[in-house]
C-alpha cells in the first residue's frame, strides 16, 4: 500500500543535460529524511521532456540509489496508449514499484476511453498501477465512478487525485470501502487515496486520504514526513503546527507552472542547477524575490519551514 509522504522529484539538468550527480544527492537526502516512496519523471519530473533512453537511465539509478530503502514509482504519463504500455512496460524491467499513470494527455478520452486504456495496461504488464486524475493537464476528468470501476481491476491499486475538490477523496474512502466490504475489489490488494497536491496535504489526510504525492516535499522532506506521522499519532499540536509552517512554502509552489519554482529553491538549497527545458521557463525576477523572502535558504532553517 502507499501512504505518507510520496516525493515527487525533480530531475535536475545541467547544460541540457540530467546531472545524474545531483540527482543521487537529491535522492539521498530524500531518503534518509524518512520519505515514504519517491515519484521518478512525473510532472515535477519534467517526465514529459525526456527521452525514452533518459528514462530508463533515470529510473535505474533511482532503483540502485534506493537498494530497496523506498519504493521507486515510475511517472508514465503519454499522449497514446500504446506509448504508455512502451513506458510502463520499461518501469516494470527496470523494476519499478508501480507506475504513476495519466490518460492520455491532449485527446481527452471519454470515461469508457479510461477505463479500457488502463485495462490495455492490465493485460500488456503486472505492474501496480496508480491512476492520475490531473484534469488541469490533461484536459479531462476522470469521475467517482470512473475510478471505481479502474479499482476493480486487479494491477490498479492507487490513485492520485489532483481534483480541485479535496473532499472528493472522502467520497471514493466511503465508496471504496463499501466496495471492499461487499467482496467487488480483488482481495489480494488494498487501494491508496494519494492526494495530488502538497497544500492540500494536510486537508487530504483528514478527508481520510492514505498521503500525498508531494513538490514541496523534494525541499522540506523532514516536516512532510513529520506532519504525516503526527497525523497518524494523533498529535494534533504537531500536526497543526507542521501544517502552518509549510503554508507559506505549499504556496511558493503553486505561484508559478510546476516544476520552476521547485527548481529554483533547490538550487538554492545548493542540489542543482535552475535549470528547466523548453518550452519551461525558470520563475521571474519577482517570484525569485518572493521565495528569498520567504526562506532562509539553509538546510536548518528550511527544515523549520521559516
Amino acid at each position: 500500500m502507499f501512504f505518507g509522504s510520496i516525493v515527487a522529484v525533480v530531475t535536475p539538468f545541467k547544460q541540457g543535460k540530467i546531472d545524474f550527480e545531483a540527482f543521487v544527492k537529491i535522492l539521498e537526502n530524500l531518503i534518509q529524511s524518512g520519505s515514504h516512496a519517491i515519484v521518478v519523471g512525473g510532472s515535477t519530473g519534467e517526465g514529459s521532456l525526456l527521452s525514452f533512453e533518459e528514462r530508463k537511465e533515470l529510473l535505474a539509478l533511482a532503483i540502485y540509489t534506493a537498494s530497496g530503502r523506498v519504493p521507486i514509482i515510475s511517472g508514465c504519463s503519454t499522449m497514446s496508449t500504446s506509448e504508455s504500455i512502451n513506458i510502463v512496460d520499461q518501469a516494470e524491467i527496470l523494476g519499478c514499484s508501480a507506475a504513476l499513470v495519466t490518460p492520455p494527455a491532449y485527446v481527452r478520452p471519454t470515461q469508457r476511453g479510461v477505463i479500457d486504456h488502463f485495462k490495455a495496461l492490465y493485460a500488456h504488464t503486472t505492474l501496480p498501477l496508480i491512476i492520475y486524475n490531473n484534469p488541469t493537464r490533461i484536459g479531462m476528468d476522470i469521475s467517482v465512478e470512473t475510478v471505481l470501476e479502474l479499482a476493480k481491476i486487479p494491477t490498479v491499486v492507487a490513485i492520485k487525485d489532483s481534483h480541485p475538490d479535496v473532499s472528493r477523496l472522502s467520497v471514493l474512502r466511503q465508496k471504496i470501502k463499501s466496495m471492499c466490504d461487499q467482496n467487488e475489489l480483488p482481495q489480494t490488494k488494498p487501494f491508496s487515496l494519494l492526494s495530488g497536491d502538497s497544500p492540500y496535504f494536510a486537508a487530504a489526510l483528514a478527508m481520510g486520504a492514505d498521503g500525498c504525492v508531494s513538490i514541496t516535499a523534494n525541499a522540506c522532506p523532514e516536516l512532510s514526513v513529520k506532519l504525516y506521522d503526527a497525523w497518524k499519532a494523533g498529535d494534533q499540536k504537531t500536526f497543526e503546527e507542521i501544517r502552518d509552517k509549510l503554508v507559506p512554502v505549499d504556496e511558493l509552489m503553486c505561484a508559478e507552472v510546476n516544476p520552476t519554482p521547485i527548481k529554483y529553491i533547490m538550487h538554492k538549497l545548493g542540489f542543482c542547477e535552475n535549470e528547466v527545458r523548453l518550452p519551461l521557463h525558470p520563475i521571474s525576477k519577482e517570484l525569485e524575490l518572493r521565495i528569498d523572502r520567504v526562506l532562509s535558504f539553509s538546510k536548518e532553517a528550511l527544515s523549520k519551514a521559516a
